[in-house]
């Protein structure tokens, strides 16, 4: 699609897609997703809880992610980093607890609207 990055609309099914834990560095993990059209995410264990990037494409996405960190550790989840405003990073945002502190530059929020029409639009197409 012309207007997009890479020219692609990410999928939002993640069917079929399974986030692999990869270890980088104690406390510090990728969700390596294997597939060219699917993001990675990742997160790193701390002190009092965890810090997780990105929330993903979709709720199903989000789930996986946390269900990543729980089997590594049972400490909250205390941030979420979007590190961009677009869908295929934020879209999960919602799945995550209500107590997770969504950390993102002050602008995202501003971006994300309009992104979110944008989306919506190419996926009616």
């Amino acid at each position: 699609h012309p207007g997009i990055p890479g020219g692609f609309v990410p999928p939002l099914d993640p069917t079929g897609i399974e986030l692999k834990t990869k270890r980088l560095a104690p406390g510090v993990y990728a969700l390596l997703a294997g597939h060219g059209a699917v993001d990675n995410s990742g997160f790193v264990v701390g002190d009092r809880g965890v810090l997780v990037i990105d929330a993903h494409i979709n709720g199903a996405m989000a789930r996986q992610i946390q269900a990543a960190v729980r089997r590594v550790t049972d400490k909250p989840i205390l941030y979420l980093v979007n590190t961009n405003f677009h869908g295929d990073h934020t879209f999960g945002n919602y799945a995550f607890p209500a107590s997770t502190q969504i950390v993102a530059h002050r602008k995202t929020a501003e971006r994300q609207l309009p992104n979110l029409m944008v989306q919506k639009k190419l996926r009616q197409q």
